[in-house]
């Protein structure tokens, strides 16, 4: 083998050993690599088995941490395991750190996700934990082709589809039919990388930004339809469209690709948000976090660490008092957004006919009936015999934006967060459209901002009548409000649905301490648990211990159900058995009814070649004697066959026949 070498200002071929020392070669390199000697080491698919390049403890070079870059990853996964395994081996210093070179071409993503399926593949055959191959490493960033990818998927196809359908129609609704939240900021890099490059498509867009992105959107379904996907594909298959994408220009793969990572974004953090999402540790969100049982389940034998079973009640509910200060900041946003915003503008330099065009859109928003108000909302239809009670507030404020074209490209729903007195602050926001449908507005902001005001007016002129707390304002302005959400408050301090409303409180289990050796127990238990349950998610908890001083908890989401507990002590038990080597480990089974032809099989002499032929051999060598006549059923008996001939008579010589004579 050789290498090319610069010499005298150009590049040369020149070998890198000669004679005996060229077969060893490889050796040599590795021995000086290993003792610190070269930094560096390039190792090709034939090194993939049989060489150790980690710090192992001894060598020269142990103190050095090994950093793995793999340029080109295997297509079969047990061979990236071997690869990987070069520099991550038993007795070493310090694990490696592997970079994964990958170029931010879309379609190059595909060989990462197949790789990265098979690894997770391969850590469930081996280890029993599809999480043992992958886990938090790098080829964990590049699975694509998992159950959130082929939901991103679906949603994907799906909006598109809706653009096909509706290319003619350019009206401000058709923004909700984009893929993702953020897809906006993806189609306007593509066109402002077009309009640099001086790309011909992008210069002849519109100059309307809703048609500009219609239009991009429109041209990159007739890019699917080139390379043959389909749009009312409902199978989710991300290998095919990767595949598929792979046959399109650079800048339409990634601009296809981008759309797809943004929607598996968003399928990602409302996974989370729903607690259904299996991957990092996920924040327990509540009003308040108490902890009514704490009991040892296990104790490790090889330390003598506990692992505890963490019973927490969970409070989301919201008390009228910090509603009303929920409220009371969002009328002070509103009281003059106008003022506000002059007050930001005066800080900048700009032409006074745009600030009064901004100050002329802004005052029409807060009347706009494209969004509600913000306030109070019962229920228009009666629920288990009541009006639910609810607090609705935009979710972007009023001085977010400065035009209207700005407002429908961020907000086209008008999303409003909700706020109940039994479940607290939803998750998922609700669009304008279907607040209006369910619900109607007994208390707005706007008129408690008049109220606080009258408030102010009559503390300033010390009336004695005036109330003097958040809550009595409120009431003052509408008593049916606080009166409907004390008794809603009030009627879900319970564990179960009762009068048409969601329990206020629920319990959690949280397995903490040791968790690494029971680990497989606990999936034996939730084996037959739904699959919201049997993911055993990892969770963290802020409890209030006193009012300075607060413990927090991590450990392992497990369900409270009296079945799953009695699980949970039995093998807890078997698994304490075990640890000890006592109990019945192997049980002993009565003894069945034996089979008469196979105790006879096991029992008798098995034929050979000489025990076979032993009646033959007993004949007489040239022995031509007849056999005896079969009997009448037509088969010898086994006398007749076991019996020898008589021995035939030898024929007398000439001589003896005329001796005896």
């Amino acid at each position: 083998p050789g290498r090319i070498v610069r010499k005298s200002g150009s590049f040369a071929y020149a070998k890198r050993a000669t004679g005996d020392a060229n077969d060893r070669i490889n050796l040599v390199e590795k021995r000086l690599f290993m003792d610190g000697k070269k930094p560096y080491a390039i190792i090709s698919d034939a090194a993939s088995t049989g060489i150790s390049l980690h710090a192992a403890r001894g060598s020269k070079a142990s103190h050095k941490r090994r950093i793995h870059y793999t340029i080109e990853l295997p297509w079969s996964a047990d061979k990236a395991v071997q690869q990987l395994g070069r520099s991550h081996r038993s007795a070493q210093e310090s694990a490696p750190n592997y970079k994964l070179v990958v170029t931010d071409l879309g379609g190059e993503s595909r060989f990462a996700a197949a790789v990265s399926k098979r690894m997770a593949s391969l850590g469930a055959l081996t280890k029993g934990d599809r999480r043992a191959a992958t886990g938090s490493d790098m080829l964990s960033d590049f699975d694509l082709d998992s159950r959130y990818g082929q939901k991103a998927m679906k949603r994907f196809y799906r909006a598109l589809s809706t653009v096909k359908e509706n290319q003619a129609e350019s009206n401000p609704e058709m923004m909700a039919i984009y893929p993702s939240r953020s897809s906006q900021e993806i189609l306007d890099k593509f066109v402002a990388d077009g309009v640099k490059a001086k790309n011909v498509f992008a210069l002849g867009l519109p100059e309307v930004p809703t048609a500009r992105r219609l239009a991009i959107l429109s041209l990159v379904c007739q890019d699917l339809d080139d390379v043959g996907i389909s749009m009312n594909n409902k199978t989710g298959d991300v290998k095919s469209f990767l595949n598929r994408i792979f046959g399109l220009p650079v800048l339409r793969q990634n601009l296809i690709f981008s759309l797809f990572m943004s929607t598996l974004d968003d399928v990602i953090s409302e996974a989370k948000l729903t607690g259904e999402f299996e991957g990092s540790a996920e924040d327990i969100k509540a009003t308040t976090i108490e902890i009514r049982e704490e009991r040892v389940v296990a104790i490790d034998p090889s330390c003598g660490a506990e692992t505890k079973l963490i019973t927490l009640i969970l409070d989301r509910g919201i008390s009228f008092n910090m509603v009303c200060e929920m409220a009371k900041e969002e009328a002070m946003k509103i009281a003059d957004p106008v003022e506000a915003l002059n007050e930001e503008k005066t800080k900048e330099d700009g032409a006074d006919e745009e600030n009064s065009d901004e100050d002329e859109w802004l005052s029409t928003r807060l009347e706009d009936d494209r969004i509600c108000e913000a306030g109070f909302y019962f229920s228009k239809k009666k629920i288990a015999g009541r009006h639910l009670v609810m607090f609705a507030k935009p979710k972007f404020p009023s001085t977010s934006f400065n035009s209207e074209a700005e407002a429908l490209d961020v907000d086209p729903l008008g999303l409003m967060i909700i706020t109940r007195p039994n479940t607290g602050t939803n998750p998922c926001e609700m669009p304008t459209r279907e607040l209006r449908q369910k619900y109607h507005l007994v208390l707005g902001c706007d008129a408690l901002r008049k109220e606080l005001d009258k408030q102010d007016a009559t503390e300033q002129a010390q009336t004695e009548n005036a109330p003097n707390s958040l809550p009595d304002v409120v009431k003052q302005a509408n008593r049916n409000v606080g009166r409907q959400w004390e008794l809603a408050f009030d009627d879900s301090n319970h564990f179960e649905h009762k009068n048409g409303l969601a329990p206020r409180r629920s319990e959690l289990g949280l397995v903490t301490g040791a968790v690494l050796h029971v680990l497989p127990t606990l999936e034996k238990v939730v084996i037959f648990r739904p699959n919201s349950e049997r993911m055993l998610k990892v969770m963290r908890a802020e409890v209030q211990t006193s009012p300075k001083s607060t413990r927090r908890l991590v450990g392992v989401c497990f369900p409270l159900d009296d079945e799953s507990m009695k699980r949970l002590d039995k093998e807890m038990e078997d698994l304490r058995m075990k640890h000890l080597s006592i109990g019945k480990v192997f049980h002993d089974e009565a003894i069945g009814k034996i089979c008469q032809k196979s105790k006879d099989w096991a029992t008798t002499e098995p034929k050979t070649m000489k025990s076979f032929f032993q009646v033959v051999s007993k004949r007489p060598a040239g022995s031509n004697a007849k056999q005896p006549p079969p009997s009448s059923n037509g088969k010898r008996s086994s006398e007749q066959t076991l019996k020898p001939p008589a021995p035939k008579k030898k024929p007398k010589g000439i001589t003896a026949f005329f001796s005896k004579k």
